[in-house]
């Protein structure tokens, strides 16, 4: 069930800075490193950005999951993201689908491992492919979700993508007070791991003043020698930055 969007997010999270905790289910250890696009797993494992455990080490083994003690494990790495890395709030990409064996078990895990984690402040992302479940299954599931969200197909307002070459942020759609905090988040990760992040807004149509105050907010916390480097604006987005008439040396913005 994890492919290609599965895929992007963790190189998404790894590029971005992010504390990726891998739960491996059915496949060796050693074959991990073909889910993070070939990325330097040596050095990632070393600092702690990555760590791979397997499925019997977290939910315990198949056949007697032990349902409540889960997020108590899970917990405790959100704690040590928390220690460990700079700017990580928690670990923001798991991949974990333990071997449940039932419906039953399924619905469980999900009212007991879901709300204790957002009790913690972890959004907790549950992907399904509702092709492989019958009408029952899929009601039961989502009932035992606050929230469920359907791949219609459609382009959500705002994307964020990590560059690594150079270091940083993608923007595509719009920018407003509802995407704000998103776009916040986004830059500070990328800060966390690079001094110089460039910002790539070539497929950006708009942005409010919540966004452009955005980029300063995150830019006046940052060291003196860091930078956000503002890539390909539009003329009509250039226009708005300019009538602001804000300065901070830490944000450049780079002619066309």
């Amino acid at each position: 069930m994890e492919q290609d969007a599965g895929s992007r997010g963790r190189a998404s999270g790894r590029t971005a800075g992010d504390r990726v905790l891998y739960v491996v289910k059915e496949r060796p250890a050693a074959d991990v490193d073909a889910w993070f696009e070939g990325a330097d797993l040596e050095a990632a494992l070393r600092s702690g950005q990555l760590e791979v455990l397997d499925s019997p080490s977290i939910c315990g083994p198949p056949e007697e999951t032990d349902v409540p003690a889960v997020p108590a494990r899970y917990l405790r790495e959100a704690d040590r993201a928390r220690a460990d890395i700079p700017g990580c709030a928690s670990p923001s990409r798991w991949a974990t689908s333990p071997a449940l064996g039932s419906l039953d078990a399924v619905e469980r895990w999900e009212r007991a491992v879901t709300p204790a984690l957002a009790d913690a402040g972890i959004v907790v992302v549950c992907q399904y492919d509702q092709r492989l479940l019958e009408p029952e299954a899929r009601a039961r599931i989502a009932a035992a979700h606050p929230a469920v969200a359907t791949d219609d197909g459609s382009t959500p307002a705002t994307t964020f993508s990590a560059m690594e070459m150079p270091a940083g942020l993608a923007v595509a759609g719009e920018i407003d007070v509802s995407t704000a905090a998103a776009f916040g988040r986004a830059l500070r990760a990328r800060a966390a791991v690079t001094p110089r992040v460039y910002v790539d807004l070539g497929a950006l149509r708009f942005v409010d003043v919540a966004g452009w105050r955005t980029v300063f907010d995150v830019a006046a916390v940052l060291p003196p020698d860091s930078r956000l480097v503002l890539q390909r604006l539009s003329p009509g987005l250039r226009r708005v930055l300019d009538l602001l008439d804000w300065d901070d040396p830490r944000v450049e913005v780079e002619d066309p």
